[in-house]
């Protein structure tokens, strides 16, 4: 049970929402077994949402939120299959999401002023499936994951498709460790608008030094400026 309360302007609300989770799994035998799970998430207003005071210092546009404004409750479903063998693991997977309440901008034009705000109104469909494959080395493991996402939203502007690919290794020598991190998104939605993914790249290099205490190295970005 999640129990949120909140005072935004005077204007105040509290949710008490229940969030089960839920996870079966069936073994076939060592190497291969069936995954099943549920689970139901709240996302909340932001503050900036909430404000209804305008934030814009345009004359002919003006930003300002909702202090009515309610959470957003997303379920999510999630069956994958796992062959696990000597070093190698793999999971194809399909994932359901269902949010309901989204919080959604809205805008109106009165007298050449166009004002924009938020509203709950919408819900969205989406719909994933992909696979994992990990393969375990005697001086550490790599584990390389792809999906296809695609978002069903009434009157969407956009096709909703996404794909996505991860890349991480983790590698150590005695008191040595490298962790390398690639990821990369090609684009996220929302009802009006898509924005374009950006590769992501992280590289940690690690040294374990005496009494506990540890150098680390990290560089972010390096694979894109």
């Amino acid at each position: 049970i999640d129990m949120m309360f909140s005072d935004a302007d005077h204007v105040k609300n509290h949710y008490i929402d229940f969030l089960p989770a839920l996870a079966l799994a069936y073994n076939f035998n060592q190497k291969h077994s069936l995954n099943f799970s549920y689970s139901r998430s709240r996302f909340s207003p932001s503050a900036a949402q909430l404000n209804p005071r305008n934030t814009s210092s345009d004359s002919l546009f003006i930003q300002q939120g909702n202090p009515f404004l309610t959470p957003n409750l997303q379920e999510n479903f999630r069956l994958s299959y796992i062959f696990n063998y000597k070093k190698l693991y793999i999971e194809p997977f399909v994932n359901y999401y269902y949010s309901s309440d989204l919080i959604s901008e809205i805008g109106t034009m009165k007298d050449n002023i166009y004002t924009n705000t938020y509203e709950n109104f919408l819900c969205a469909n989406i719909l994933q499936t992909g696979a994992t494959v990990r393969y375990n080395l005697p001086f550490g493991n790599i584990n390389i994951s792809a999906s296809y996402k695609k978002r069903y939203q009434k009157n969407m502007a956009f096709s909703g498709d996404t794909w996505s690919a991860n890349a991480f290794g983790y590698f150590y020598y005695k008191k040595l460790s490298l962790m390398l991190n690639l990821s990369y998104e090609t684009a996220s939605y929302n009802l009006t608008q898509k924005t374009e993914g950006t590769p992501y790249s992280n590289v940690t290099f690690a040294w374990t030094l005496p009494k506990g205490w540890q150098l680390k190295l990290i560089s972010q970005y390096y694979l894109y400026s």
